[in-house]
């Protein structure tokens, strides 16, 4: 679990440090995430996919952090 919780943000902003060269004046303080996924994006499916793949380790941080 925790591991996840570690992995999470390293993906999250590695993928956008690697796609925002290749969007056309992406911006990250403008900008959301979001439009590196976009079919604005030159390459939406290499963020997608980790979006995708990291969700699982999202999973169970997001159980640990929702404690009653």
């Amino acid at each position: 679990m925790l591991l996840g919780a570690v992995l999470l943000p390293i993906l999250y902003f590695a993928v956008q440090l690697a796609l925002a060269p290749t969007f056309p004046n992406y911006d990250f303080m403008t900008d959301a995430a979001s439009l590196l996924g976009s079919d604005q994006s030159p390459h939406a499916a290499v963020f997608n996919t980790v979006a995708f793949l990291a969700a699982p380790a999202a999973s169970p941080a997001r159980s640990v952090c929702s404690l009653p």
